[in-house]
């Protein structure tokens, strides 16, 4: 039975108000109880579509999120010939969070490709973080170089996961470089010190590490 438009145009107020007051409050069930409704009767409805992938992907259920999100972005490229970057950043999370990290890195590179991106630092960090999850090294330590010559990118989150990247490739020197500096600019980071221990533990027994090394390969 089709909705009438004043009940759509309620719930759709309903929606907005849900959202309006969304920070900090566990508004997400209500808001995917009456999203999954509203778009069943206004499926080409972008931002309707956008925001239940948004609620879905909050409660966990990211499969589900991917399709809405999707099929949002598809319905506002529709409408201005060019995809919307927010868009694409909760798609590629969604597509991170299920697994599938390819899809994800696709998504992302849209996501860098919108002109005019005033997050670009923070998305390239994102991105590098989903590389890592398919051990493109090189890959996700560029961009989080890049990331960080930005003036939106969090620093100390770019530089923790550069330093990681350098521990993957054993690049130990440069991984201390980094993680220092996220140290310095934050003493508490208790991640940072973690990481900074196992690198000293391992120039302390670099010696026993060679003598591992040259018996393997003898």
């Amino acid at each position: 039975m089709k909705a009438s438009e004043q009940v759509l145009d309620r719930a759709w107020t309903a929606i907005r108000d849900l959202e309006s007051q969304s920070d900090g409050e566990p508004v997400e069930a209500a808001q995917v109880e009456l999203l999954e409704l509203y778009v069943r009767h206004r499926p080409d409805h972008a931002l309707a579509r956008y925001l239940l992938g948004k609620a879905l992907r909050e409660l966990g259920r990211h499969e589900e999120s991917v399709v809405e999100l999707r099929a949002s972005s598809e319905l506002d490229a529709e409408d201005d010939d060019e995809h919307d970057d927010t868009i694409l950043v909760h798609l590629a999370l969604s597509l991170n969070e299920a697994g599938r990290w390819d899809e994800a890195e696709q998504a992302y590179a849209e996501a860098c490709e919108v002109p005019d991106n005033a997050e670009l630092g923070y998305i390239w960090s994102l991105r590098a973080a989903n590389l890592m999850q398919l051990e493109r090294w090189d890959e996700a330590a560029k961009y989080l170089i890049q990331a960080q010559r930005l003036p939106e990118c969090d620093q100390d989150e770019a530089g923790l996961l550069l330093g990681k990247v350098y521990i993957a490739q054993q690049r130990y020197d440069q991984a201390k470089v980094c993680l220092q500096k996220v140290r310095d600019r934050d003493p508490e980071d208790s991640e940072a010190a973690t990481l900074l221990e196992s690198l000293e533990w391992v120039r302390r027994n670099a010696s026993l590490i060679d003598e591992l090394r040259r018996q393997s390969v003898s």
